[in-house]
């Protein structure tokens, strides 16, 4: 009888375990599931590298141009070349710090804040007028940091919103389109400069493909980062509970605690 009864509990305490895990996949297949948006493929890919078109011809056009627009404007090669090599570290600080933020407080969100400071440097350059008004191309190169938030987003937002076995061709999709940007960019803003005599145009045109490029980032994810963190969080739980359960300590466990149930 005492053999019966052990044998019982063994098997009972099997099942539990069975059901448990069984619980605990589903759980996390509905976690995946919501934290994820499955659209056909060819609309992700349009939709990415149209994005990632946008984003470049207006970062092109400024790359390619903003020297020439200085020179222009009277300041000494030297100087145009310390001040865009200061845009630069501002760049880099900016990715840095906006994928920081992305996982705070959104993708999407930090993005469009990029793009307004992108933006308003846009505008400082175009206002350009002599080198008396060195403060403004100071605070173009500065607004680098808005261009440098955005980066960090460009791989981000695919890779939240379409994870799978499709992300490397979506990702594929996205540079493609960014280099078709880049050659874009680079002409129109040479061909409107011939067209008009000037760049205000041309830098007219690279603010509207910025603004363009964070609609179509905030459209893209409109979830917060901390949503798909949350969910990664619980399937980490939910693994170190699988993980437990199966170990000798853990069937231990569920057998001392099936067996005080009934007991009781």
């Amino acid at each position: 009888m005492l053999g019966e009864g052990t044998e019982q509990r063994r098997s009972e305490s099997r099942e539990d375990q069975n059901t448990f895990r069984h619980a605990s996949l589903l759980f996390a297949r509905r976690t995946l599931e919501d934290s994820c948006e499955h659209r056909e493929f060819s609309d992700v890919a349009r939709d990415r590298a149209l994005g990632s078109m946008a984003r470049v011809i207006g970062y092109q056009i400024m790359a390619t141009h903003q020297v020439a627009h200085a020179v222009d404007r009277g300041f000494g090669q030297a100087t145009v070349v310390w001040l865009f090599a200061f845009g630069a570290g501002c760049m880099m600080a900016g990715n840095l710090l906006g994928g920081w933020l992305s996982d705070q407080f959104g993708r999407g969100s930090v993005f469009a804040l990029g793009s307004i400071v992108a933006i308003v440097g846009i505008g400082c350059l175009t206002l350009l007028r002599s080198p008396d008004d060195w403060p403004l191309l100071l605070l173009y190169t500065a607004s680098g940091f808005g261009f440098g938030m955005r980066i960090a987003q460009l791989s981000a937002i695919p890779a939240d919103t379409f994870s799978g076995p499709h992300l490397g061709a979506i990702l594929g999709v996205v540079r493609a389109g960014g280099g078709l940007g880049g050659a874009i960019g680079a002409f129109l803003g040479g061909w409107l400069f011939d067209v008009t005599g000037n760049y205000r145009l041309a830098f007219a045109a690279a603010a509207i493909a910025v603004a363009g490029s964070a609609v179509a980032a905030w459209v893209a994810a409109p979830r917060k980062a901390q949503e798909t963190s949350g969910a990664i969080s619980r399937l980490g739980v939910l693994r170190a509970s699988l993980s437990y359960v199966s170990s000798p300590k853990g069937r231990k466990s569920c057998t001392s605690h099936g067996r005080s149930s009934r007991d009781s």
